[in-house]
């Protein structure tokens, strides 16, 4: 059994810039999963995205994915759905301010205005599906029952005009049934209501029965610092935003300086003998 939880963010935090997981912090994490470490992927990407990231970890590395809307727990998935009455405004609203959003379900991605081409890049490992069928252009008009009921989360971007997202922050703030943070100022981040990696991360450590106290946390975004207030080891990576590392507990390298690898070998003693670069 376990004495210790990590829970680690994706973009910006696990990978670096080119979509890899530094050496050392792959060596680190192989050698305390053997021990007496748990490990956890904590993001807002897609489930089966997260578990492609997994692959260059262990097998037993567990998935908190969509901002913590889906998790894995006792070798079972848990999913919570955005409300069906927010789902209309949220696409009238990117419409009437020309955004992209984007809907997440268990295995589509549906868009309102346009699909980037990252999204389809499998070697940015974004959305992890290169089934054309699986993209889908999501109207007011072709809004069906079954889309509504497959969608988990979603997430509004603007890369050109930042102005366009303040408006539309403003109304869905306001909206019952959903909770929106951000990763990105570019973004608007849409979560079922109540839920976050917080609220997924409380419920992994009730089912493994362990503590707070005992749980690391690391990430770089505003939508990681919610498992900051659940994990007493909550670290910021060096390249994090500044009121990220605010909010954190410690602070380490960036995510192309092996800041979770690093953290963790000084955190645990271990010598550089016993993991390779």
């Amino acid at each position: 059994m376990a004495d210790y939880l990590v829970f680690m963010d994706i973009d910006g935090t696990l990978i670096d810039d080119q979509q890899r997981v530094q050496p050392i912090t792959q060596s680190v994490i192989r050698l305390l999963a053997q021990k007496n470490v748990q490990f956890y992927i904590a993001t807002g990407r897609m489930y089966q995205s997260a578990a492609i990231v997994r692959e260059s970890l262990t097998p037993n590395t567990g998935i908190v994915a969509s901002n913590g809307s889906v998790y894995s727990v006792d070798e079972q998935i848990v999913k919570h759905h955005l409300a069906p009455e927010v789902i209309p405004t949220i696409i009238e609203l990117c419409a009437a301010h020309g955004v992209n959003g984007f809907f997440f379900g268990t295995q589509k991605v549906y868009y309102t205005q346009q699909l980037p081409d990252y999204f389809k890049q499998s070697d940015q490992n974004r959305i992890a599906s290169g089934q054309p069928d699986d993209y889908v252009h999501l109207t007011a008009g072709n809004l069906t029952p079954a889309i509504v009921a497959d969608i988990i989360n979603g997430i509004i971007i603007e890369d050109q005009d930042l102005t366009k997202l303040t408006p539309i922050r403003e109304r869905l703030g306001a909206l019952e049934g959903l909770t929106i943070s951000t990763s990105n100022p570019n973004n608007i981040e849409l979560i079922p209501d109540g839920i976050s990696k917080a609220f997924a991360i409380q419920a992994i450590q009730e089912s493994l029965q362990i503590d707070q106290q005992h749980t690391f946390a690391f990430g770089d975004g505003m939508n990681d610092a919610p498992m900051f207030t659940v994990a007493d080891l909550s670290v910021a990576m060096g390249n994090a935003q500044p009121a990220v590392k605010e909010a954190a507990h410690y602070q380490t390298n960036a995510n192309d300086e092996d800041g979770i690898g690093r953290f963790l070998a000084d955190y645990f003693n271990l010598k550089e003998t016993d993991y390779h670069a």
